[in-house]
């Protein structure tokens, strides 16, 4: 960053940034949260309001089916917990 011009006060509020930003993710989660990375086009979404109704669960599976994927139960209900707080967030922030 300095190489580019940034100065050291610029490069300290970036830092400090990253680490507001930052969110601790248990190892046991990592599956889930690498699967929804992967498939996170796959909501529904109202046509009328543009507000999302939720993970596509019939495309989720499909997908996860094209792909060969082995899907344990738990992380299952783990990406589905991740796919209704995205809801919950996105249309949060939709309605400001």
């Amino acid at each position: 960053m300095q190489q580019w011009g940034a100065t050291p006060a610029q490069i300290d509020n970036y830092r400090k940034s990253i680490e507001e930003s930052h969110c601790l993710v248990l190892e046991e989660n990592w599956p889930a949260l690498i699967w929804f990375l992967s498939i996170d086009d796959l909501f529904i979404r109202d046509p009328y309001s543009g507000r999302l109704c939720g993970l596509d669960i019939k495309a989720v599976q499909a997908d996860a089916e094209m792909r060969g994927m082995d899907v344990l139960p738990g992380d299952y209900h783990k990406l589905r917990v991740i796919g209704r707080s995205a809801t919950y967030e996105v249309n949060k922030k939709k309605a400001n």
